[in-house]
């Protein structure tokens, strides 16, 4: 089962980050946007179907309180745009464009908003 879950989120993310990535891409060459700006609309992109795939596909917690799952969902979001964007900015900082700066601070997001999404929002009652 964990290791089931494991993949599953796998695959939820990717598509999750795909649509992030490609969010953020597109602003950031056809718009004069700024990356953080980019970077926020780039995760509300994907915080819908992230929400829906990981409440009914990840984790099978549909028995358990939407609303309060989805209010757990959206402070798990606020954390995971302040540390994603803290490492964007680092990495900007460090010389790397904005989209490698993106790409290396996926692992880290990934892994805050799993264990948040897991051991908090998630969590079998």
């Amino acid at each position: 089962m964990q290791k089931m879950q494991i993949v599953k989120y796998g695959v939820a993310g990717l598509a999750n980050t795909l649509v992030a990535f490609l969010t953020f891409s597109a602003l950031i060459k056809f718009t004069p946007l700024v990356f953080w700006i980019a970077n926020l609309l780039a995760i509300i992109a994907s915080l819908i179907s992230g929400f829906l795939l990981s409440r009914y596909f990840v984790f099978s917690a549909a028995i358990g309180s939407g609303k309060a799952q989805g209010w757990k969902y959206g402070v798990t979001f606020a954390i995971q745009y302040a540390v994603s964007t803290a490492l964007i900015y680092a990495g900007i900082r460090a010389g790397a464009s904005e989209q490698l700066a993106y790409i290396l601070m996926l692992p880290f997001a990934i892994s805050v908003s799993f264990c948040l999404q897991k051991f908090w929002v998630f969590k079998p009652t």
